[in-house]
C-alpha cells in the first residue's frame, strides 16, 4: 500500500465515479481500475461497488479504508509541511502569514526595516484572513503571523503590537459623511459590504450585535469580499459601506473616504503577534518577535 493508492482511492470517492476521478486526475479510467484492483489485492477485500451509472459505493471495508486513508493523508501532508519548515530553518528562512490589514499596509515597511538590519535572513509572506492564518501556524505553515484578533490557545504566544480601531467607511459624499456617529438601525438599513467568514474584522463587528442583528447585518450585504483593499476599493466605487481598519484609511491618506462610528459599537482593538511557544527561541524568530517589540510596532 502507498501514499499514491490512497489518493486514488480518496479522489474516486470524491469524484463519486470512475470517470471522473479520471478527468480530474488527468490519467485513464483503466489506470485507475488497475489502482484499485491492486488495493483490493493487498488487502484482501472488496473496496468499492458500481451502482447506477457507473455511481461508486462503499463497502464496510471501504468505509474502514476510506477513515484510514484520510489519517495517513493528513499525517503525511503535515511530514512535508514539517520537513519544508526544517529545509527552510536551516537556510534562515522566516514564513509570515498575515491578515489583510498588517499584510497590506504595515508589513512590506516592517520587513524592509527589519532585513536591513538582518540581511542574513529571508521572509516569505503569505496574506490571507486571520482564521487561514492561524491554520497555517497549526499546520506548521508558518513560523509566526499578524492577526486582528486576540486568540488564547497554550501552544501560541499571541502579543499585541499595534493599536486599531474598526470603523465604518463611506463615501466622502455619503449622507453619513458628515455625521460622527450614527445608529445600528441606520448601518442595517444601508447597503453593506461585508468581509469573509474568517475575517477578524467581521468577527469583531458581529461579536457586538445581537443575534438579530447579526442576520440582518448579513441580509444587507450586498457584497463579501476577501480584503480590505477589495472593501475599500468596493466603498469608493460606491457599491456601498463597509467596516475597516482606522490604519488602512489613515495609511492610505486620500479624502474620499470618510470614517464613521456607530453606536454601541466599540471598535478599538490591537492587531496581534503571534507564533508556536514551542518555536519561540528559534533564533530568525527571536530576531523578528525582539526587532518588532522594540520598535513598539514601527506603524
Amino acid at each position: 500500500m502507498n501514499i499514491k493508492a490512497l489518493q486514488t482511492f480518496l479522489t474516486v470517492l470524491e469524484a463519486g465515479t470512475l470517470s471522473a476521478a479520471a478527468h480530474k486526475l488527468d490519467i485513464s479510467q483503466p489506470a485507475i481500475s488497475k489502482q484499485l484492483k491492486a488495493l483490493e489485492s493487498e488487502l484482501g477485500v472488496q473496496l468499492l461497488v458500481r451502482g447506477r451509472r457507473g455511481v461508486i459505493e462503499l463497502t464496510p471495508a471501504g468505509q474502514l479504508l476510506r477513515e484510514y486513508a484520510e489519517n495517513v493523508l493528513r499525517q503525511y501532508q503535515s511530514l512535508l509541511a514539517t520537513l519544508t519548515a526544517l529545509k527552510e530553518q536551516s537556510a534562515g528562512i522566516l514564513r509570515i502569514a498575515a491578515s489583510t490589514t498588517p499584510g497590506h499596509f504595515f508589513l512590506p515597511k516592517w520587513l524592509s526595516a527589519f532585513q536591513q538590519r538582518h540581511a542574513d535572513i529571508q521572509t516569505h509572506l503569505f496574506i490571507t484572513n486571520s482564521a487561514g492564518v492561524l491554520e497555517r501556524l497549526h499546520a506548521g505553515q508558518a513560523d509566526l503571523g499578524f492577526i486582528g484578533r486576540q486568540v488564547a490557545d497554550p501552544e501560541l504566544v499571541c502579543t499585541p503590537v499595534v493599536e486599531d480601531e474598526i470603523v465604518l467607511a463611506v463615501p466622502a459624499g455619503h449622507p453619513f459623511a458628515s455625521r460622527q456617529i450614527i445608529s445600528r438601525e441606520e448601518l442595517l438599513s444601508e447597503r453593506l459590504i461585508l468581509r469573509e467568514p474568517g475575517s477578524a474584522t467581521r468577527q469583531f463587528v458581529e461579536g457586538q450585535l445581537s443575534p438579530e442583528e447579526r442576520e440582518r447585518l448579513t441580509q444587507a450585504a450586498v457584497l463579501e469580499l476577501g480584503s480590505t483593499h477589495a472593501v475599500l476599493a468596493a466603498v469608493v466605487a460606491g457599491a456601498g459601506i463597509g467596516f475597516l481598519s482606522r490604519l488602512a484609511l489613515d495609511e492610505r491618506g486620500r479624502p474620499d473616504v470618510v470614517a464613521v462610528r456607530v453606536q454601541g459599537i466599540d471598535g478599538r482593538r490591537h492587531l496581534y503577534l503571534v507564533y508556536p511557544q514551542k518555536r519561540a527561541q528559534w533564533p530568525p524568530l527571536r530576531a523578528f518577535v525582539d526587532f518588532i517589540l522594540r520598535a513598539g510596532g514601527p506603524a
